[in-house]
């Protein structure tokens, strides 16, 4: 699993690591899962990359949401009623 592609900072380093990473695990039919908040085809990486991404990938699109939110959310209202005295659902 590559996480959260296209938030590093681009160097000749990162890059010639992500291809050494991508081409190696293409070559040998091996599953990658990517992760992003941008698009394939919006990726900062150099075509090497970025045309083995789009072409060995399909996008799952994810709801636009935060869950570290969604999840503190929740546990503020099960800190509360704790706090309160009542049963937490």
């Amino acid at each position: 699993i590559l996480d959260d592609i296209g938030t590093e900072r681009l160097t000749g380093w990162v890059n010639e690591t992500f291809y050494e990473i991508i081409n190696e695990r293409l070559l040998n039919n091996k599953i990658t899962i990517y992760t992003s908040n941008c698009r394939a085809d919006e990726l900062k990486h150099d075509s090497r990359i970025t045309s083995r991404i789009l072409g060995s990938t399909f996008a799952v699109k994810c709801p636009e949401e935060d869950i570290r939110v969604k999840l503190k959310e929740r546990d503020n209202v099960d800190i509360e009623r704790i706090l309160l005295g009542g049963d937490i659902v």
